[in-house]
């Protein structure tokens, strides 16, 4: 597997602590464009050997057609403009053998009030109360994601919305 857009690697890490009880072999790639999330991903998975931790961008993955098995990716989406976000869509589809889920938030109205409450309530950060909200007006639509989708090759993509998460996940079974 391939975690694009890793940051600090929770996603690898909870996903080999899965494999571990279900006594599966993994081997997961994690890869950061940022060198700093990279380290800290390193670091984080020192207890984790099946973790090999990468330095690359979303958009142009440094992994060789059809190597991997499943290439993820969690909360990235939005940061990527509408050019960017295509890319990163057809990277992860070339890289992917079996297929990719991409899982990001759901623009909304809704999603902006949640998170502004929640980033007013629950924390005196200036950075996450702007960037939270910030996140959710970034994100795109279903709409727009099919779009995006389609502009990538992944005619036969499918969304799945998540509201009570203001969540959207997309899936291409290969």
């Amino acid at each position: 597997m391939l975690d694009v857009g890793t940051g600090g690697g929770d996603v690898p890490r909870a996903l080999v602590r899965w494999a571990r009880r279900m006594r599966r072999p993994i081997r997961l790639f994690a890869l950061d464009r940022d060198p700093a999330a990279a380290r800290v991903t390193l670091d984080l998975g020192r207890a984790y050997p099946e973790i090999v931790v990468l330095q690359g961008d979303a958009v142009e993955l440094p992994v060789r057609s059809g190597s991997i098995d499943v290439a993820i990716s969690s909360l990235t989406l939005h940061h990527l403009d509408e050019a960017a976000a295509v890319r990163h869509l057809a990277e992860m589809d070339r890289v992917a053998r079996r297929g990719i889920v991409v899982n990001d938030l759901a623009r909304s109205r809704t999603a902006y009030a949640l998170v502004w409450l929640a980033t007013r309530l629950f924390t005196r950060n200036r950075m996450s109360r702007h960037d939270g909200p910030l996140s959710v007006r970034r994100a795109y639509v279903r709409e727009e994601l099919r779009a995006l989708c389609e502009k990538a090759g992944l005619f036969d993509a499918r969304i799945f919305i998540y509201p009570a998460l203001l969540r959207q996940c997309v899936v291409r079974a290969k």
